[in-house]
């Protein structure tokens, strides 16, 4: 491993993925032409113009992008293909694949894509009048709940290398329900900035302690029940697993540690697990 300076470390630390790649480029590694570098380079410095610290697609409360693009058709189809050849270029930077692979370098280099054939584009918007999907939040969170399904389907015929992001989509959900709960709530009251800047945490126990707070104000007697205790005692569990929303984003800490080693995972009973947790908190959304 290279020795860093202090200013690259931090970059590394971060999530800008065009500052990342011009470290990057100063690693040992199977070279790329002129061409293909400067490809990349410019398809990352795009990306992180639109997504700098990996969260304007990981958490439904990104209101700048919806407001930016609410109005736009998104190509999807040239999305896609960028985004797969940015991961190719890498691949074969890492030597995951051999020379023999072609490019198309008449692609602009850019994320983001508006505007394009019919069966190319996609539109974001929400129904007015739906009993399934009665918010923004809610049409996100069956996004992301969906997928956590998808996962589970391919991790039952095989797919073993999708774990880590079956565990990431799960955890990520159960944030945004009980984030969803209180900022549907919080948005309502008056000193609601105040409040809302406290569900600004991917801490599961702050989460559920605001989540319980609020319960206790609507009606003390319920978190006497069997099930509260249940979900308090699964929510605990996950915080203690997980306590910053890292450890199935990574595979190691910023000390090359890995979070888990030799951990076995029932992934039958993590699915039951999740989806009785969804399930709970969905109830309180509607």
């Amino acid at each position: 491993m290279r020795n860093y300076s202090n200013s690259d470390l931090k970059k590394i630390i971060f999530h800008d993925l065009d500052e990342l790649f011009k470290i990057y480029k100063d690693v040992p590694r199977i070279p790329l032409s002129a061409t293909e570098e400067e490809w990349l380079s410019k398809y990352f410095n795009s990306l992180s113009k639109t997504d700098p610290n990996s969260d304007t697609f990981r958490y439904a409360f990104n209101q700048k992008f919806i407001d930016k693009y609410e109005e736009e058709h998104l190509n999807i189809f040239k999305i896609q293909s960028n985004c797969f050849q940015a991961w190719t270029l890498l691949e074969k930077c890492m030597g995951d694949i051999d020379n023999s692979a072609s490019f198309d370098f008449s692609l602009e280099p850019e994320f983001l894509f508006v505007n394009g054939k019919w069966y190319e584009d996609t539109f974001i918007w929400q129904p007015n009048n739906s009993i399934e999907l009665d918010s923004d939040h809610t049409a996100k969170l069956i996004g992301y709940e969906t997928m956590f399904d998808i996962l589970y389907n391919h991790l039952n015929k095989g797919s073993y290398n999708l774990f880590y992001p079956f565990m990431l989509i799960a955890r990520i959900t159960l944030e945004l329900y009980i984030k969803v709960f209180l900022y549907d709530h919080f948005i309502t009251l008056a000193n609601q900035e105040k409040l809302i800047k406290k569900i600004k945490t991917h801490n599961l126990k702050k989460l559920f302690l605001l989540f319980k707070e609020d319960i206790i104000k609507k009606n003390s007697d319920y978190i006497e029940n069997t099930e509260f205790h249940i979900i308090e005692k699964r929510i605990i569990e996950l915080h203690n697993l997980d306590k910053n929303a890292f450890t199935f984003r990574y595979l190691t800490d910023k000390n090359s540690t890995y979070y888990l080693n030799n951990t076995t995972f029932d992934i039958d009973n993590v699915y039951k697990y999740f989806k009785e947790l969804f399930a709970y908190f969905d109830a309180f959304n509607h």
